[in-house]
């Protein structure tokens, strides 16, 4: 199960048991096509049903004032979609939309943590889960914000492509673009630049 290995991840460890038959009781899988809305701006989310992403990829993004279409994110498979929204914010502030069509995990966390009951090793253990989940948020947060405060448009490409490396290759070029801050133009440009740069150094060696 995609979702049981990517908490494995999350904390370098085996998930228990009882954990495993907790999560199988409050997850249901829904298939999304390409172009569904999952959330609009000014929605009022619900704070006790997060997704998994187990095949395609989400994007996050919202209208400038100009009505440009601003990618302000991308969820790839093997990762929790509406996490960021619902940690900081009451209301959508965001579209979020499927990219590609996708087979999403639904979990019911009031359901999970009924289902915990008075197990205080698994109520622990969900504790923990939801703290390093917080972490693995706040981190990418962070590593956005000082990309772009920090870096030129060829250094947050590097970046993107370290950090989306599959999503780099399926998204349309608007909306990487509008991701880096750069307009499509500019992001060709970038690509040209660093693949001669590659052939440049392989034929070197």
């Amino acid at each position: 199960m995609p979702l049981i290995e990517y908490l494995e991840t999350l904390r370098s460890g085996k998930v228990s048991e009882e954990m495993i038959q907790a999560l199988c009781a409050a997850a249901y899988e829904k298939k999304v096509k390409a172009g569904t809305i999952l959330v609009y701006p000014g929605e009022v989310l619900d704070r006790d049903i997060i997704g998994f992403v187990k095949r395609g990829f989400c994007r996050c993004y919202f209208l400038d004032s100009r009505g440009n279409d601003v990618t302000r994110s991308f969820v790839p498979e093997k990762d929790f979609v509406f996490t960021e929204l619902r940690l900081i914010e009451k209301e959508a502030q965001f579209t979020v939309e499927t990219s590609e069509d996708c087979e999403i995990i639904m979990l019911d966390l009031k359901r999970l943590v009924h289902t915990a009951g008075n197990n205080l090793e698994l109520q622990s253990e969900l504790y923990l889960y939801y703290i390093a989940e917080l972490e693995q948020i706040i981190k990418k947060m962070v590593l956005r914000d000082s990309t772009f405060l920090m870096a030129d448009a060829q250094e947050r490409y590097r970046e993107f492509c370290e950090l989306f490396p599959e999503i780099e290759k399926r998204a349309k070029k608007y909306q990487v673009a509008s991701y880096l801050g750069i307009t499509s133009v500019s992001l060709s440009r970038i690509r040209r630049k660093m693949k001669n740069a590659k052939e440049e150094t392989a034929r070197g060696t």
